[in-house]
């Protein structure tokens, strides 16, 4: 009779990732400010 072998997987902690938002509107046109609605 053949044996099994286990195989233990390596246990990898969670990375917690830093981000961020950025939106801008560049002029003070109307439509400009639908842009950064937008992109909120």
């Amino acid at each position: 009779m053949k044996k099994i072998r286990t195989i233990l997987a390596a246990v990898f902690e969670e990375k917690k990732l830093k981000v961020c938002a950025y939106v801008r509107v560049s002029t003070d046109q109307a439509e400009q400010k639908n842009s950064f609605l937008a992109q909120m």
